[in-house]
């Protein structure tokens, strides 16, 4: 059986291997298809639709009419727990009335001040 030692060597040795043979298969790949790129003339845009003008990757993801039409087509579905609704206000502010259940974002009415004082006292 091997040692730690021997493996580890082996393993180096498998990845410089991998990395060599990627290389060598990656220029072939280039010499094949630029030939047709220059024939064609294809334009940058194409072969990377996801760049802006700035070289920097846009952010991929679905188009207004897509996310539209998920939303008419979504079926909702109830939680695996069983429960549904909300949950209970766990805090109120004095001044509006407005509450909080202590789930999500916290309101406006709250941030930088002790949830403490606005703690509705069962």
């Amino acid at each position: 059986m091997a040692t730690l030692e021997e493996l580890l060597k082996e393993q180096k040795r498998v990845q410089r291997d991998i990395e060599i043979t990627r290389n060598r298969e990656i220029k072939g790949v280039v010499k094949r298809i630029l030939p047709a790129i220059a024939k064609y003339n294809i334009p940058i845009e194409m072969l990377y639709p996801n760049l802006t003008k700035q070289g920097k990757p846009r952010k991929i993801g679905l188009s207004a009419a897509a996310k539209k039409a998920t939303k008419k087509t979504a079926k909702k579905v109830a939680p695996l727990s069983g429960k549904t609704g909300t949950k209970p206000a766990m805090y109120k502010d004095p001044e509006t009335g407005k509450t909080w259940s202590g789930f999500g974002h916290e309101p406006g009415w709250m941030k930088g001040k002790k949830r403490e004082d606005f703690l509705i006292k069962k």
